[in-house]
């Protein structure tokens, strides 16, 4: 088993699992899964802790670290229920090189996820057989999805914390909206979080919001969503007279000039 974490691929997944936004305790849950050092049956047994190594989710398979990652139908029927497209019939690899051959296939957010899942699954597996806690399916999909968000509203509560703190803000003339705006990018996902903050000429925030954008080529692309994003926000909230501002220089220059933009930048400039 251990020998096949040497191969290309697993150099490639571990990689992939550290650049993930999640927590650390998340990362190293499921690195000990790919190394097979959680304490789950199928371990108790070899060490003669256990006398059987059934799975106390599926009931169907012996528990090992093969059958956590990928086989077990209670995970199988999470990630169906959490809408991680995964073909489960078109592996047929043996060992974890399915789930490692999946799992580089997915985009960032269902690598996220996945991996989420897997450590809310052992999570509620042990309150089961520890405590004696009912396991309901559904009850673990909402606490998936929910832990998702926070995270996701923690990166972009970091980002308007940021922008109600910066003490060279000026407010706009009376009767007009300041719209700031700002981005969060992730290289390696090719993903951002785009944050908005209106406040009007007395300072008072008038409105927030915060959206997560896929495909994003690079950072000036991030911002460029952003300030587009906060175009959207302002007209779903009425607001009439509006002030703009960022901190990307590239972008507010895009927008000013009347030259030809042939810039990766141009579709989202000529729509703003």
């Amino acid at each position: 088993m251990n020998q096949l974490i040497a191969t290309e691929n697993y150099s490639k997944l571990f990689t992939s699992i550290w650049d993930i936004s999640i927590p650390t305790k998340i990362k190293i849950h499921l690195w000990c899964l790919l190394k097979d050092y959680v304490p789950h049956y199928g371990n108790l047994v070899k060490r003669r802790l256990r006398v059987k190594s059934m799975c106390p989710l599926c009931m169907s398979e012996p528990e090992d670290s093969h059958h956590i990652l990928w086989y077990c139908s209670i995970l199988r029927q999470l990630w169906v229920q959490l809408k991680i497209a995964v073909n489960f019939d078109a592996f047929t690899s043996d060992e974890k090189t399915n789930f490692v051959t999946a799992f580089l296939a997915m985009d960032n957010n269902f690598k996220k996820l996945s991996a989420i899942s897997l450590w809310a699954l052992w999570y509620k597996r042990n309150k089961m057989v520890n405590e004696g806690l009912k396991f309901e399916l559904h009850e673990l999909v909402g606490f998936v999805q929910s832990y998702d968000q926070d995270l996701r509203f923690t990166i972009a509560k970091d980002l308007t914390t940021g922008m109600r703190q910066n003490s060279s803000w000026q407010p706009p003339q009376t009767g007009f909206i300041k719209l700031n705006f700002d981005a969060s990018f992730e290289n390696k996902s090719n993903c951002s979080i785009s944050a908005v903050l209106a406040r009007d000429f007395e300072g008072l925030v008038m409105g927030a919001c915060t959206v997560p954008n896929d495909d994003i080529t690079d950072a000036f692309v991030a911002e460029a969503r952003a300030c587009e994003r906060a175009l959207y926000f302002a007209r779903d909230m009425g607001f009439c007279k509006v002030v703009l501002e960022g901190d990307s220089i590239t972008v507010i220059k895009k927008l000013k000039t009347n030259a030809i933009d042939r810039s990766i930048l141009s579709p989202i400039s000529q729509h703003i």
